[in-house]
């Protein structure tokens, strides 16, 4: 697998050698592990044993159970919309499978491990975090690099150094310990994954250049927000993306989706106005008022007693002597 890696540079060999516990196979038992698979071990106290190479006997259970979640689970091969999918898939395969009696104790799986649980070690309070850390630098266009792909940040955070999270599924950006930006992960080459969320302070103060900004292109806004920049230019060019950034100001507090359908609402009605449009955000996304508590429903010791006012003196009847 790495006999072409040096063709792409250490630092994308290094990632490569990374996805794997080992690093390099040395005499007999001895490994050299990756420092992320050392990390992990760590963190859960736990003590390996690497089995000799080309001895598979070592390993009989493991290779068993593997064989048997391929036969089960992977046959025929599932597809799934995610990997999230796929794993609530497996765990319901897993949570189904323990049901089953075992073939030698005669005795359901969740059983046994109901028996074995109390004698296992307790995780810890803090797990490790399943991922691959990297330092790294966001650039003056907000973007910090990891592998192949480009990630955006809010641009307030360029020029800052950075360390990229990689999970299986997603890359998170953390600045002093806190997650500044998330993305789907890439897999390909020269992908760019851009949040136009991180661009709007920016944009509030250039907004000349929202018109061909890459952030705001390919589907990264609703077609409706494109539709109503198109109106305004046709009203007045010279103040088109100054009204318009107005408007993309919103995606911060709103979602997107909202955002757009609430566009759309607005030029329905004949109405273009930013501030209109606010308007119809709130309004969209405002919550209902909470509905009236019935007392009845209150236990006994939590019903506040209601006095009734006497009005009696009040009847026409009493005119005379309230007024004598």
């Amino acid at each position: 697998m790495y006999a072409n890696a040096a063709a792409f540079g250490r630092e994308e060999s290094d990632m490569r050698k990374a996805c794997f516990a080992v690093i390099k196979i040395l005499r007999g038992r001895s490994r050299i592990e990756n420092r992320e698979f050392t990390e992990f071990c760590g963190a859960l106290a736990l003590e390996v044993h690497f089995a000799a190479p080309a001895k598979g006997n070592e390993k009989g259970g493991v290779e068993g159970i593997i064989g048997y979640i391929q036969d089960n689970f992977f046959t025929p091969t599932p597809s799934f919309a995610s990997i999230s999918a796929g794993n609530v898939a497996l765990a319901a395969f897993c949570e189904r499978d323990s049901e089953r009696e075992h073939s030698t104790y005669h005795e359901t799986i969740a059983a046994r491990f109901a028996r074995e649980q109390p004698t296992l070690r307790a995780l810890p309070a803090v797990l490790p975090r399943a991922c691959l850390r990297r330092d790294a630098h966001a650039n003056k266009f907000a973007e910090v690099q990891f592998e192949n792909d480009r990630y955006s940040v809010p641009s307030r955070f360029a020029h800052r150094a950075v360390a990229v999270e990689a999970y299986e599924d997603h890359v998170s950006i953390v600045l002093e310990n806190a997650v500044i930006a998330q993305h789907p992960r890439g897999f390909g080459r020269g992908e760019s994954f851009l949040d136009p969320r991180h661009y709007l302070e920016l944009l509030a103060r250039k907004h000349r250049a929202a018109e061909r900004a890459l952030v705001l292109s390919d589907g990264r806004i609703p077609a409706p927000l494109h539709e109503l920049f198109a109106r305004y230019k046709a009203i007045e060019e010279a103040t088109a993306t100054k009204r318009w950034t107005k408007v993309l100001a919103y995606l911060a507090d709103y979602p997107a989706g909202i955002v757009g359908q609430t566009v759309t609402h607005a030029l329905a009605r004949g109405t273009d106005d930013p501030e209109a449009i606010a308007l119809f955000v709130r309004q969209r996304t405002a919550r209902p008022p909470p509905a009236l508590l019935d007392p009845a429903r209150l236990p006994e010791g939590a019903r506040s007693a209601t006095s009734v006012a006497d009005l009696t003196r009040y009847a026409m009847a009493n005119v005379a002597e309230v007024t004598s």
